[in-house]
């Protein structure tokens, strides 16, 4: 069971590991490339538009608009669909929530952008702007997606060195010389396990 459970464990962390990499490319791409994903749906008899894109280092979740009639642009209710836009060549011609989305992702610091409701800051895409706009950096995605591969690395670490050490007559714990004591460390009180024996 103990070694299921440690199977287990390291398959998350490589996971994590390969999911925190994608995160990394993500974040590289979308200073590029700004990826839009867009779906409608109709909930309540309303029609209303869904959004996911990723530019300027974060990845955004938008939600309803004014716009949404005047842009389906063919588009079915309940489908996705994937558009990709150079994120230096954004203009008044392009999608106005795309390029609203790239500008509020840009102006806030460390990539971090909520909007609720109507806001008006006097340029042209405000009164395209979503009821809702979620904004979360990769790099917070990446660290987080980290976190457990890192720890398996230092559990991996600490163990290589506790088996050298005790290959080496010291305590595995503190590294303390167990010559004179080959039982018990008299510096930090653990035990060290009699040759021969299985803990």
């Amino acid at each position: 069971m103990r070694r299921l459970g440690r199977t287990l464990l390291n398959t998350a962390a490589a996971l994590s590991f390969l999911l925190g990499v994608a995160a990394a490319a993500l974040w590289v791409r979308s200073h590029f490339v700004i990826d839009d994903f867009q779906r409608f749906g109709v909930i309540e008899g309303r029609l209303r538009e869904r959004r996911v894109l990723s530019c300027v280092g974060a990845v955004a979740w938008a939600q309803d608009g004014p716009y949404v009639s005047s842009f389906r642009e063919g588009l079915r209710v309940g489908e996705w669909r994937h558009r990709q836009y150079r994120t230096g060549g954004l203009s008044d011609g392009d999608t106005p929530a795309v390029f609203f989305v790239h500008q509020a992702t840009r102006s806030q610091k460390a990539g971090f952008v909520l909007h609720l409701g109507s806001q008006d800051d006097g340029t042209w895409y405000a009164t395209f702007m979503p009821n809702a706009l979620v904004g979360l950096p990769y790099w917070t995605i990446a660290l987080a997606f980290a976190a457990l591969p890192a720890a398996q690395v230092r559990r991996l670490l600490r163990a290589l060195r506790a088996r050298r050490r005790r290959a080496e007559g010291r305590c595995p714990a503190c590294g303390y010389d167990l010559r004179a004591s080959p039982d018990r460390c008299p510096e930090c009180g653990t035990f060290r396990p009699v040759a021969g024996t299985s803990g």
